[in-house]
């Protein structure tokens, strides 16, 4: 089985990480090709894709080349690569499952749809009036067949169907994989009051922000408390100016962005991990105790300790789940003895393994292969459209000026930290 991925991320991210570590554990049975839509993708990127070992092609401005002669340049790139039949192509982004209809169209007629939803809100939106892309993927999903679009977790899958208004329950769970194994065998000396968290800094991610007003109670109630930030994006100054405007510069540190090949080091000592997403099931893999943070959250809550969650959640909003104070759990498992914290150690690494990469390449291998056809056509008009709406909408982006599109549409935005491929 051939399957194409469409890579739509300037840099590496969560979910071509993902799609890496598929791509290395998939069954023999099983190739991965990597198609890069981006215009100036990285040099980190375009090297980690071939760590994997397979095909990665460099597609260009993809974007723009939609309103030119694309079939005959991709014809090219293809035959180039002896790829004369593909199985499935598989997007991760709203965005790049409007490029899928399209290289299904004109170069792979026989191949089958499927798109991964790793994101809360990827194709449900809350704005009542839609721009034109929001427009089209309804269109375009209410005509593909469930079994082809794969959810990360059961939340993420409910939010979508009440938000958009389809019915998903046929939709399979893949939830994100982590490389287990690796992570579980580093040797901690966890050092006591230390709370740490790794994650992107955006909008979504509200939580590095409410710790500042909890770490000045902790560091009240005993001011061994530290905590220590990694990460980068658009949000970095604004932290920075938090922490020196509260006056937390001995007790809150900005680390930046962390490589990922330090990442093991960081948990190496690490008492508390605060955090959602990767970085959270990768914490827990490693031993550290982690607590589960909401996305978008405006108080100073968690769902709690992430070895107690049921499912897959990894920090997406639900308007019903339990939520409990940070400065609660923190300062209660701080005077725990240290059996017991051990044995929310171990508890954690057992969580972890449910989102082993062994695991899921299993299931969704099985699932891909269930998939049904795809029979769903986008004409050219609306792709000319589609790449007009989206130029225009980029263009008052980047001039600061107000666009209906989030900032999750745009790609430069799919940054995180760097992501180890060995």
């Amino acid at each position: 089985m051939k399957i194409l991925f469409l890579c739509d991320c300037a840099s590496i991210a969560g979910v071509e990480t993902l799609m890496c570590r598929m791509a290395m554990f998939c069954p023999k049975d099983w190739e991965f090709i990597f198609l890069v839509t981006f215009n100036r993708p990285s040099p980190e990127i375009l090297e980690k894709l071939k760590k994997t070992g397979c095909i990665v092609i460099n597609g260009g401005n993809f974007r723009l080349s939609l309103l030119c002669n694309t079939k005959k340049k991709l014809q090219k790139i293809f035959q180039s690569q002896q790829l004369n039949h593909i199985d499935f192509i598989y997007s991760v982004h709203c965005i790049s499952f409007i490029y899928a209809h399209f290289i299904k169209k004109h170069n792979f007629p026989n191949a089958k749809i499927l798109t991964g939803v790793y994101h809360p809100t990827e194709y449900g939106w809350h704005s009542k009036k839609k721009n034109y892309l929001e427009r089209l993927m309804l269109r375009v999903l209410s005509k593909t067949s469930p079994e082809n679009i794969f959810f990360m977790n059961q939340d993420v899958r409910n939010k979508h169907s009440e938000l958009i208004g389809l019915d998903f329950s046929k939709s399979p769970i893949t939830p994100i994989g982590i490389d287990f194994l690796n992570l579980s065998i580093i040797i901690r000396n966890p050092k006591k009051f230390k709370i740490v968290s790794v994650g992107r800094l955006c909008d979504f991610k509200t939580y590095n922000f409410l710790m500042l007003d909890v770490m000045q109670d902790l560091h009240r109630a005993d001011n061994r408390f530290t905590y220590h930030i990694y990460g980068h994006g658009k949000l970095e100054k604004k932290i920075k100016n938090e922490i020196k405007i509260r006056n937390l510069e001995n007790i809150v540190f900005f680390h930046g962005k962390l490589p990922y090949e330090k990442y093991s080091e960081v948990m190496q000592d690490a008492f508390i991990f605060i955090g959602m997403g990767t970085a959270l099931i990768e914490a827990a893999a490693s031993g550290v105790p982690a607590l589960i943070a909401i996305e978008r959250e405006k108080e100073a809550v968690t769902y709690g300790w992430f070895y107690l969650e049921k499912g897959y959640n990894i920090g997406e909003f639900v308007f019903n789940k339990n939520r409990f104070k940070f400065f609660d759990l923190i300062f209660d498992i701080s005077k725990d003895t240290e059996e017991h914290y051990l044995n929310h150690s171990k508890l954690s690494k057992i969580k972890a393994e449910e989102f082993s990469i062994l695991n899921l390449i299993d299931g969704f291998t099985a699932h891909a292969s269930r998939a049904k056809e795809t029979k769903t056509n986008i004409s050219w008009w609306e792709y000319f459209c589609f790449c007009v709406d989206f130029k225009f909408n980029y263009f008052l982006k980047k001039c600061g000026r107000t666009s209906s599109y989030s900032d999750h549409h745009f790609s430069e935005e799919f940054t995180s930290v760097q992501f180890n491929l060995k």
